[in-house]
């Protein structure tokens, strides 16, 4: 293993005894090449300094990093690059007594096809307001293969960099703001909505942003991603829309702190496949027709929430609360659990009642 001694910094303590013996793994079945590798270690403390050292892997991958602070209150990250990707473990400390970390950093060889990409989990949020729609969209995207995929040779953007995730915009929609899980200088405007640039690595990541677009007019809205999905969900808030569904199956709906949230819902859905929610009007007429269509894709495990929407002044955008969608997320998905006779009548009401608590704590603040 080649080792390295951090040097003296500010955020070395008396005790510098510790010691990170790491290796580089490639992941890829049936590949390997990780030697020679510069590996990058941060060191920081609690004050917010940092030190950082470098050190190159052994042909076996392996590495160490000796002289760190094990204290209270330091921290370690570490970086490498392979094949033009960029792997991280963060958050690495040490506990009380304990002197040596032993670390896995796992690689992967690339790809430039999005077979292995999955939607694990979609959610729309719709918003009605006075003169336009706020939407914002939630996606659990998964990468069930063992190569990071870094898209197709063209069109380039940026500084000749790749697109791998594109994404649907409704014409006449805003450009995506308040982006959650998306890299912004790796988003990149097309005719038909965003790309990003960044690699999309196994395992899973979020996506989620929020447009608007005025109500003048028929507005037609897709799921913006055109992948294999598990499972869809829709939820419009308010009552007194005139709606037809088509491919999503009419739930019981979300009642929170005084709003009614519809919720449409498909499942298991193939790449391609074509799902749809026309908003026709209100009840009565009087406003003008609004027409959504939500274009889903396919299969996988089921996985997170859609995102809580509230108004925000001088930009009819909304502002994204993870814990909000969690929460209520987590209630569609107890509604579902209890129908299908998974969780207990008991369990049902005392986890419900704790959600929506939880839930309703979140939105009064955010409306002060």
């Amino acid at each position: 293993m080649l080792a390295v001694a951090l040097v003296a910094g500010p955020v070395l303590a008396d005790d510098s005894s510790g010691t990170i013996e790491g290796r580089v793994v490639n992941r890829t079945a049936g590949e390997s090449g990780v030697a020679g590798l510069e590996v990058t270690l941060t060191a920081r403390a609690a004050d917010a300094s940092s030190d950082t050292a470098t050190t190159t892997t052994a042909p076996d991958g392996t590495f160490v990093f000796s002289g760190l602070a094990t204290g209270e209150g330091f921290s370690y990250g570490l970086a490498v690059v392979f094949q033009g990707v960029e792997y991280t473990r963060e958050a690495l400390t040490f506990t009380a007594g304990e002197k040596t970390l032993v670390v896995e950093l796992p690689v992967y060889e690339t790809t430039t096809t999005d077979e292995a990409i999955y939607v694990v989990q979609a959610h729309t949020i719709i918003h009605p307001e006075q003169d336009r729609l706020v939407v914002q969209e939630y996606l659990l995207i998964a990468n069930a293969g063992d190569r990071t995929y870094i898209g197709r040779d063209a069109p380039l953007y940026g500084d000749g960099e790749r697109a791998t995730l594109r994404f649907q915009l409704p014409p006449g929609a805003s450009p995506p703001q308040q982006t959650f899980g998306l890299q912004p200088g790796a988003i990149f405007t097309t005719e038909e909505g965003f790309v990003t640039t960044g690699p999309v690595r196994p395992g899973m990541q979020e996506a989620g942003y929020t447009y608007s677009i005025a109500l003048d007019g028929p507005v037609t809205v897709g799921l913006p991603v055109d992948y294999p999905a598990a499972r869809y969900d829709v939820f419009v808030r308010g009552g007194g829309l005139k709606l037809r569904a088509s491919g999503l199956a009419e739930a019981a709906p979300l009642q929170v702190e005084g709003a009614t949230y519809l919720r449409y819902t498909a499942s298991d859905l193939d790449r391609g496949a074509a799902v749809a929610l026309t908003i026709l009007g209100q009840e009565g007429g009087g406003v003008p027709v609004l027409v959504w269509w939500l274009l889903g894709a396919a299969a996988g495990v089921a996985g997170a929430a859609f995102l809580y929407l509230r108004n925000r002044r001088g930009t009819g955008l909304a502002r994204v609360d993870s814990r909000q969608a969690a929460l209520l997320a987590r209630l569609a998905k107890l509604d579902d659990d209890h129908e299908a006779g998974l969780i207990a009548d008991d369990v049902y009401e005392r986890e419900r009642r704790a959600a929506k608590a939880e839930l309703a704590r979140l939105m009064r603040r955010d409306n002060r």
